[in-house]
């Protein structure tokens, strides 16, 4: 019975939340930075390659 109550309230703060901006915003503002890190680790290791390259051969 309490396992039963526990996941009614878990659904319930869910679905409240489903609706918020905050929420969404967060998950937008989370799939730019991700993009955003991913372009920036690239870039980086590219430029570390070309150092390498530079400084090693």
């Amino acid at each position: 019975m309490k396992k039963t109550c526990f996941l009614l309230v878990v659904f319930m703060a869910l679905l409240s939340l489903s609706g918020c901006a905050t929420v969404s915003n967060t998950s937008e503002g989370l799939g730019k930075g991700v993009s955003e890190d991913l372009k920036n680790t690239c870039n980086n290791v590219k430029r570390f390659d070309a150092w390498l390259r530079d400084k090693a051969w």
